[in-house]
């Protein structure tokens, strides 16, 4: 799993730098990771729980990555789904140094892209 929004999000809004900043984002709520609303990162030892909020939220992940593409806010999701966009630059990881957990466990976002 991993963090990652749009470019044209980014030249809107900074990309977060410690997971709290993102209570001041749009986040793309996807219903179906089985922490939904609240996403944990973590680090060094160091959990954190952030209950996000954002103008979409949906059960459907393609959807939320065409949201994401858009530039409708940042996106909590599989590698799978998105490594093709982070190749290509059309969405940029954030909060790279913390590993983001979802239904599936977590791994660290800079791999994200890498695989």
């Amino acid at each position: 799993m991993c963090c990652g929004a749009a470019p044209s999000y980014l030249d809107r809004r900074p990309a977060p730098r410690e997971p709290d900043d993102q209570l001041r984002h749009d986040c793309i709520c996807f219903r179906r990771l089985t922490t939904h609303p609240v996403w944990h990162p973590h680090r060094d030892g160091k959990n954190r729980t952030v209950r996000i909020t954002g103008r979409l939220e949906t059960d459907d992940a393609e959807a939320a990555l065409q949201a994401a593409l858009a530039g409708t806010g940042i996106i909590m999701a599989a590698d799978w789904l998105v490594a093709r966009e982070l190749a290509d630059g059309r969405l940029v990881p954030v909060l790279t140094d913390w590993t983001v957990s979802g239904a599936s466990g977590g791994r660290r976002g800079p791999a994200f892209g890498s695989t």
